[in-house]
């Protein structure tokens, strides 16, 4: 546990942009260079990311406001909430948002590029840059490690989700709203 740092706190923000922003846009990059793979709809798969970042945001922004748990900097000696969400540090939205990201990001290269040289620089980078999000936000004094870890299994499992549900045919995946929630049915 940390006390509170604006510069860190800054470069967790910039730490999120450019993990949610680079390599998808270097993926999709290769994918409009690459002649082979001209048939892939950029526009299908730019809507899937925004459904991954809508998702992974507000999940992790409903939990914090139900969970309700103090941040690491007010056990240091502070005379006010440096921030006015000062008790909504479970759990880290940052890392969520990064992690999705790569993850997103891995599974669609994977996907499209399964034989290409660039597959392990594009997940490792990804993860490099997602892992030092979640970093920055505990030595910025703003989560817990437990704050972190969370973020990025929630992260990584909607990202893998998003892109996997949009790969599975209407006909095994079916998804109806009822008058008290919703359901899932997959048929094998």
């Amino acid at each position: 546990m940390h006390s509170y740092s604006s510069t860190l706190d800054t470069a967790g923000d910039i730490m999120v942009a450019t993990t949610v922003a680079v390599p998808f846009l270097a993926s999709v990059a290769l994918l409009w260079r690459d002649e082979r793979y001209a048939g892939i709809d950029v526009l299908t798969d730019t809507v899937m990311f925004a459904e991954t970042m809508a998702i992974s945001h507000t999940v992790a922004h409903i939990t914090k406001g139900l969970v309700l748990r103090t941040r690491p900097y007010m056990y240091y000696d502070v005379d006010e909430a440096i921030e006015d969400d000062w008790n909504r540090s479970f759990y880290s939205g940052h890392t969520t948002m990064a992690f999705a990201a790569a993850t997103f990001t891995s599974y669609t290269f994977c996907n499209y590029f399964p034989e290409s040289h660039w597959k392990i620089p594009v997940i490792a980078g990804s993860y490099a840059l997602a892992a030092a999000t979640g970093v920055i936000r505990v030595q910025a004094g703003c989560h817990f490690a437990t704050d972190v870890i969370v973020g990025a299994l929630t992260g990584a499992t909607i990202g893998f989700l998003v892109p996997w549900c949009h790969k599975i045919s209407t006909e095994k995946l079916q998804l109806s709203l009822l008058p008290l929630g919703a359901s899932v049915r997959y048929k094998i």
